[in-house]
């Protein structure tokens, strides 16, 4: 963030000792291929004693997971800072309760557990991690560890701050007519260290100012408080997207971070009269069209404006029903006169699953309204094996000793959600072969191939090595088959 460097509060408002630093020598038993080196800074109170020692949050920020591990932190929370472009969480290990919850957004100094001994502990303490992601040491048992002492402090600063929280109205994208008026009203929350009293204002900063004010108040709010604040606008004549950009400032006339955006999709005004189309032919893929699976395609209709109302700006081709075949949903109709014919094009993608596959489109006005009639392409999805085949046994790379290769599978998200940070290929059993225990997973849609790689090196001594891996979620949660790496070592 640009006004105040990112910092830590001490977790702890109690007497204490530092038991353990970052990098101190350590023996993870669990982990023998992680470097065996302290990730963080273990507090332990000065005077034993039957007292409850609350731990609190170092920085601001939204608690993204609270779990327990046995082997290593125990009861613990985590929370993550987003601070300007970079992003920053801090761990609290061996914790005898927390007192928050996940997707809790805490304030510095919040009380979020109470310090105790669970885990891998040999007596009552805190441990505290700190990551900064993309930008932290590797090969800890936790990864972009940085060391927290040198950013604590036992002082809070003073700064202000906005985060958005939520459009109530008017959200990105939506679609308005020329000179259409609208109140857009955004949720957010007072992110900073003050408190926002008379003389804090959301201002226009830059962008269309769609004749809005140049200040609104904003309602008081203390650190942490949420608070609605909206503006009067009216779309401009310009069309298309258009975007205005709006910033909190403190009594000072000082902008504050971060700005909130009113972006909308402006359109001319529908002429009157009944719009209508009708198919002439296909120009290209005609009726049942075989296809490869996963084959791209271009689909081209010849249509005519059959109504009595010319289409130009705001009029657009829309997906409407069956398979959307992987393209755009919408696409803008070319400017056509009443009795012209035009031709209307969208890319496409055929699905891996063989047979008869569908997908329906129809002309829009700009008011939103469908009208008459609608287009279809369809077409024939053949069989993956229709003429070669072949049953993988498995692949076994044939190595010198010593030599590094690099492993790709190949693997389709077939299920619902869609895979991205925290998604990791995990080291199962069998041979690492030098390998990292875990490589990150690209984002990947549902029904889309991933490619995930692993870089390995062959023992030095001859024989047939494996080396097993396995899919895991966010939550670490293992699933779909055992990904397997089969080498045989030549002497």
């Amino acid at each position: 963030m640009a006004q105040v460097p990112f910092y830590l509060l001490m977790p702890i408002a109690w007497s204490y000792v530092i038991s353990s630093r970052f990098n101190s020598p350590r023996r993870y038993a669990f982990a023998p291929r992680r470097l065996q080196l302290h990730e963080g800074i273990d507090f332990a109170p000065r005077n034993a004693g039957n007292d409850l020692l609350p731990v609190r949050a170092s920085q601001r920020g939204i608690v993204d997971k609270i779990g327990f591990d046995a082997k290593g932190y125990g009861n613990y929370v985590r929370i993550v800072h987003d601070w300007g472009s970079e992003r920053y969480v801090t761990w609290y290990g061996h914790l005898s309760e927390p007192q928050t919850y996940e997707n809790a957004y805490v304030n510095i100094g919040e009380t979020i557990g109470i310090a105790g001994s669970t885990g891998n502990s040999t007596g009552t303490h805190v441990h505290l991690t700190l990551q900064h992601i993309g930008k932290g040491l590797k090969n800890y048992v936790v990864d972009d560890v940085i060391d927290p002492e040198a950013f604590l402090s036992s002082s809070i600063a003073i700064y202000d701050e906005a985060w958005w929280v939520a459009d109530l109205t008017i959200p990105d994208g939506m679609t308005l007519d020329v000179g259409q008026s609208f109140r857009k009203t955004w949720r957010i929350r007072n992110a900073g260290t003050t408190t926002w009293k008379t003389g804090y204002q959301l201002a226009y900063f830059s962008g269309q100012r769609m004749s809005g004010p140049a200040s609104v108040p904003l309602p008081p709010a203390k650190p942490g408080e949420m608070v609605d604040v909206s503006v009067d606008l009216i779309a401009p004549e310009t069309l298309g997207v258009q975007r205005s950009t709006w910033k909190p400032k403190n009594a000072s006339n000082q902008f504050f971070e971060y700005a909130q955006y009113a972006e909308i999709d402006v359109k001319a005004l529908a002429a009157v009269g009944d719009n209508e189309a009708h198919f002439v032919e296909d120009v290209t893929i005609s009726h049942n069209t075989l296809m490869k699976p996963g084959q791209r395609f271009r689909k081209t209709w010849r249509i005519r404006n059959t109504g009595n109302v010319a289409w130009g700006d705001g009029y657009h081709f829309v997906h409407v029903a069956d398979d959307p075949m992987g393209g755009a949903s919408v696409v803008a109709l070319p400017f056509t006169q009443p009795d012209e014919e035009t031709e209307v094009s969208v890319d496409l993608v055929a699905p891996m699953k063989p047979g008869s596959v569908r997908s329906t489109w129809r002309p829009r006005d700009p008011n939103g309204d469908f009208f008459d009639f609608p287009m279809r392409v369809e077409i024939v999805v053949m069989p993956s094996g229709t003429v070669d085949d072949a049953v993988a046994v498995g692949d076994v790379i044939v190595l010198q000793p010593g030599e590094t290769f690099v492993k790709t599978w190949r693997i389709l998200n077939s299920g619902q959600t869609r895979w991205g940070e925290g998604y990791n290929l995990f080291f199962l059993g069998g041979d690492l072969m030098g390998a990292p225990m875990s490589v990150p997973v690209p984002s990947t849609k549902p029904q889309v191939y991933a490619d995930i790689s692993v870089t390995l090196t062959a023992p030095t001594t001859p024989g047939i090595y494996s080396s097993q891996w396995e899919l895991r979620n966010r939550d670490g949660q293992g699933f779909g088959p055992v990904f397997d790496a089969k080498v045989e070592v030549r002497g």
